[in-house]
């Protein structure tokens, strides 16, 4: 499940023609990872890329992109050189679905610079635009 450390969003499922896709998130740090999976729009990216283009703008600045009930990032700028904390929070899907499989989650932090939110915005607009299937927010140590 380790495919990186920081977060990874990717499609698992194209579009069939009804628009609506299957997303794959994974978070770790050095310990520790998730995954969550979710039904949902590729242009719904858009919004949460232009959420987070800029950011940090000051110390202490924050920001919260929901990407689905179940996937969750909150990026605080911890320090005035820009380091920045992602909270990331991925859960399974509603566990009534399946009776065989009971809720689980991860709550889960890592580190990451000014110049990797701005890769990760940049993934954020080429997905919803359907030029890449991936983006990646990259951890750092």
């Amino acid at each position: 499940m380790m495919k990186m450390k920081g977060f990874y969003l990717s499609l698992v499922c194209h579009d069939d023609g009804d628009g609506i896709v299957g997303f794959e998130a994974v978070a770790s740090n050095h310990r520790f990872a998730g995954e969550a999976t979710w039904w949902g729009y590729v242009n719904d990216l858009e919004s949460l890329s232009n959420k987070l283009a800029g950011f940090p703008r000051v110390h202490g600045d924050a920001v919260n992109l929901d990407f689905a009930e179940n996937c969750c990032l909150r990026l605080e700028c911890i320090d005035s050189c820009g380091h920045i904390t992602v909270t990331a929070r991925l859960g399974a899907v509603n566990p009534a679905v399946s009776v065989d499989e009971s809720g689980q989650s991860v709550l889960l932090k890592f580190n990451t610079v000014p110049a990797s939110i701005d890769f990760f915005v940049s993934n954020l607009k080429a997905f919803a635009n359907r030029q890449v299937v991936e983006a990646v927010l990259e951890a750092t140590h």
